[in-house]
């Protein structure tokens, strides 16, 4: 009996690891689709901007009160984008610290057993 009783906790720790690490590279990857999305929408004001810039150089009339927006637009999401990249990072920097540290843990357990 003792074995089935092993037997079913280890598939738990199994599954515990398992939940855990889908957990985080779904945090990943919804924070890179935030990324995206902010990137897609930055383009967009470039080409918002691009063409205010074209009819005012081609036109001679000012388009200053349309452009400001779009700059400050571009502003916000620029910071955002850089904001999200940082925050991208640090995730992925303390999987890997993470990580690090089990190893580190699991090695030190085996030595530990071996003395």
């Amino acid at each position: 009996m003792a074995n089935w009783n092993e037997i079913r906790e280890s598939a738990k720790r199994t599954a515990t690891k398992a939940i855990h690490k889908t957990s985080e590279l779904v945090d990943v990857a919804s924070m890179q689709i935030k990324l995206k999305s902010l990137e897609s929408k930055r383009n967009t004001q470039y080409q918002l901007l691009g063409k205010l810039t074209y009819r005012q150089l081609k036109s001679g009339e000012s388009q200053a009160e349309k452009i400001a927006p779009v700059v400050a637009e571009l502003d916000s999401l620029l910071e955002q984008i850089r904001a999200q990249v940082a925050e991208i990072e640090a995730a992925k920097k303390a999987r890997e610290e993470k990580k690090q540290a089990e190893k580190e843990a699991k090695e030190t357990a085996e030595e530990n057993t071996e003395a």
